[in-house]
């Protein structure tokens, strides 16, 4: 009986340090805010979004890390996400702690031609700040979206494709 008993335990054993042993099946909070702080550093901002995104899942309430997100997506010029993150990010930021990105979030916003939002958010952020030269700025992106809507597009404009005698697989250079 105790030969069974030591059977058993010895499978137990090696039963549970190989269990112990296998991989995790996805990277830890840990892991994902190192590499995508890293990618952010050396101006990987694809693989760093998709570091922050990874981290964003298991920490949902980091108002930190929703602001650096909409930031990559700003930097990536996918104004669209960008606006939203930053709006999650206003939305949520009782203390001003994010009053900076303000200006961002209203160039991501004319971006989308949401004019209207825009300006409330340039005005707010014109108000808020104390340096002359944003300020100044502020001003001038009001000025260029109440334009924005009263500007007719250039009709004379013609866009046609020039066919595949253009582009080369190979490089094209003179001698």
């Amino acid at each position: 009986m105790n030969k069974y008993k030591l059977l058993f335990f010895c499978i137990v054993i090696f039963g549970l340090q190989t269990a112990w042993s296998q991989p995790l099946n996805r990277s830890t909070a840990k892991t994902n805010i190192t590499l995508a702080e890293a990618r952010f550093d050396s101006m990987d901002y694809y693989n760093s979004l998709d570091y922050y995104l990874k981290y964003q899942e298991d920490n949902k309430k980091d108002l930190s890390i929703q602001a650096k997100i909409a930031e990559l997506n700003f930097i990536l010029r996918d104004y669209k996400k960008a606006a939203t993150w930053y709006a999650k990010v206003f939305n949520k930021d009782k203390k001003g702690e994010f009053a900076a990105s303000r200006f961002n979030y209203a160039k991501a916003l004319k971006m989308e031609e949401q004019y209207e939002d825009a300006i409330l958010q340039f005005s707010e952020f014109a108000s808020s700040t104390t340096d002359p030269v944003l300020k100044k700025l502020a001003e001038v992106e009001i000025k260029g979206c109440q334009m924005a809507p009263k500007m007719q597009p250039n009709s004379r404009l013609k866009v046609e494709n020039l066919g595949k005698n253009v582009n080369k697989a190979t490089t094209e250079a003179s001698p």
